[in-house]
């Protein structure tokens, strides 16, 4: 994938943010988007669980990992969703923890979505 011909990030990454932060090493900031992919989802998955389980402070601490590991991977639509989700956990909320966890694996789908765009996009060119 490469952040130069990925027009698709755009809705999903702030492309010039991520740049400025791997200081315009674009092969930096590929891989740091390869391994925000991966670790995102693995944490994800451990936070379903932790909601399933009704384990809410895992679900605080997990969504709070997510969040930060969106910041700085420029990806401002899932940190949102992730705080949201912390937030409703923090407040005892289940029924809007519940919903804004939906939210958020929605804009995880986009993420992915995307990143797979970008990819089939780079392997046509």
């Amino acid at each position: 994938m490469s952040l130069e011909h990925a027009e698709s990030l755009s809705s999903v990454i702030n492309c010039d943010e991520l740049l400025t932060r791997c200081l315009n090493n674009i092969e930096f900031a590929e891989r740091i988007l390869a391994l925000f992919q991966n670790r995102c989802g693995e944490d994800l998955s451990d936070l379903e669980r932790a909601f399933e389980r009704g384990d809410m402070d895992s679900v605080r601490r997990l969504s709070h990992r997510l969040a930060g590991a969106s910041a700085n991977a420029a990806a401002f639509g899932l940190q949102s969703c992730a705080a949201n989700v912390r937030h409703a956990a923090s407040d005892g909320s289940l029924d809007q923890a519940r919903q804004r966890l939906h939210e958020l694996r929605g804009e995880w789908e986009r993420f992915t979505s995307a990143m797979a765009t970008a990819q089939q996009t780079l392997e046509t060119t």
